[in-house]
């Protein structure tokens, strides 16, 4: 396979960054291969997608600084990972191919049929770390990044720039979406009183068929719940938040969007629409 190149020579983040990217976006990573010429270091990834990426000489090992921690880091995230993971020592002229974006695939294969490191030694790099290395702590590098694949349509736009004005955008998001509930229900409420208006109980106008009662009061109540524990503070206060507090606030309003679109009209009256599944409400 073509092999990829991600990272910079000799500068960690960026190639901590590379490696993140790959296991945020990038799909499943099936084995790492670590190429070492003394204490310098480049990584393959394998992925499961039949990628091949080669991420440049940007960690290092063997004295405190930077380049080792960010190794130890790395290294700790993919054993965590269970990833496969094995050690080559190379010569010093195919790291700086690697470096400057020329090894070919031939070299590489050449390479990782070769004998590994035996015994392996590629967990010393990490020292001491290993298990100091919470959980929250391994997650907390990565970058905050929209789903988009899950942003229902109606947001998308407010999505694409969201990092530009976050807090904007959700008190946006928010009047959107009393917008669109108003209009389709044919209200002038506003806020909890729209929302109960238009999902809460046996006169409700909308609803989700197939569901018991309990489930559709449950849904009705994250609506008027989500509603009143962060945009009514956000219409009437300055917010200081971090991103991860705004993405999450984003993508609970997002959810709302999708059970909203989910969402029927309850039959009345002999107008067209849906009734409540009764076989349903008697679970």
């Amino acid at each position: 396979m073509e092999i990829q190149f991600a990272g910079i020579a000799g500068i960690t983040q960026q190639c901590i960054d590379a490696v993140l990217r790959y296991l945020q976006y990038g799909g499943s990573i099936k084995k790492i291969v670590i190429l070492t010429n003394n204490h310098n270091h480049a990584l393959v990834l394998y992925t499961e997608q039949a990628e091949v990426v080669a991420i440049k000489a940007g960690f290092a090992s063997g004295y405190p600084g930077e380049g080792p921690r960010g190794f130890a880091y790395i290294l700790t995230l993919l054993n965590t990972l269970e990833i496969e993971i094995n050690e080559y020592d190379i010569a010093r002229n195919v790291i700086e191919k690697i470096d400057c974006s020329r090894l070919t695939d031939s070299e590489l294969d050449k390479i990782v049929n070769s004998r590994p490191v035996r015994p392996t030694r590629w967990r010393n790099y990490i020292y001491d770390l290993e298990n100091k290395y919470s959980t929250k702590e391994l997650l907390a590098r990565f970058p905050y990044v929209i789903p988009f694949s899950i942003i229902d349509s109606r947001l998308f736009d407010l999505s694409a720039s969201f990092w530009d004005a976050p807090g904007d955008k959700i008190l946006q998001g928010f009047k959107r979406l009393e917008d669109v509930i108003r209009e389709r229900c044919e209200l002038d409420n506003h806020g909890s009183k729209l929302f109960q208006k238009a999902f809460l109980g046996d006169k409700s106008i909308l609803l989700w068929p197939g569901l018991n009662t309990g489930e559709i009061t449950g849904r009705a109540n994250l609506f008027i719940s989500t509603y009143g524990a962060f945009r009514n503070r956000r219409a009437h206060k300055e917010i200081k938040e971090d991103p991860k507090s705004q993405l999450t606030e984003f993508l609970a309003l997002n959810l709302l969007f999708i059970l909203e679109a989910e969402s029927k009209v309850r039959f009345n009256n002999g107008d067209q629409g849906v009734s409540v599944d009764t076989d349903a409400n008697s679970q």
